[in-house]
């Protein structure tokens, strides 16, 4: 069995490699990875995009079912609550394509 080898700036499982954006040479990142500031700025960045496109898909939809449902107040709450888990879900679905996008 081969001996692992060493490196200069030595981590928990023994490896260091370049961050994938900045290029600094941060231990215990897989190959590829991001450090810790870079990740912080792209998840800033992702964050951003995700609540713009959230929002932009959100309103269309909020007019649509405040046009179109009758003005009973469960169909208002369902409306309401149509509308916020959609703002939900696609944030999410956003935020991780502009996360992907962006490393």
């Amino acid at each position: 069995m081969l001996p692992r080898p060493t490196s200069p700036a030595r981590s928990l499982d023994g490896s260091s490699h370049l961050c994938a954006r900045c290029g600094a040479l941060t231990p215990g990142i897989p190959v590829g990875g991001l450090c810790r500031e870079c990740a912080q700025i792209v998840a800033r960045r992702a964050g951003r995009i995700a609540r713009w496109v959230a929002m932009g898909t959100t309103t269309p939809l909020a007019v649509y079912v405040t046009l179109t449902l009758p003005a009973t107040a469960h169909a208002r709450i369902l409306g309401a609550a149509a509308v916020v888990a959609w703002y939900v879900i696609t944030a999410r679905i956003a935020r991780r394509i502009a996360w992907e996008w962006l490393t």
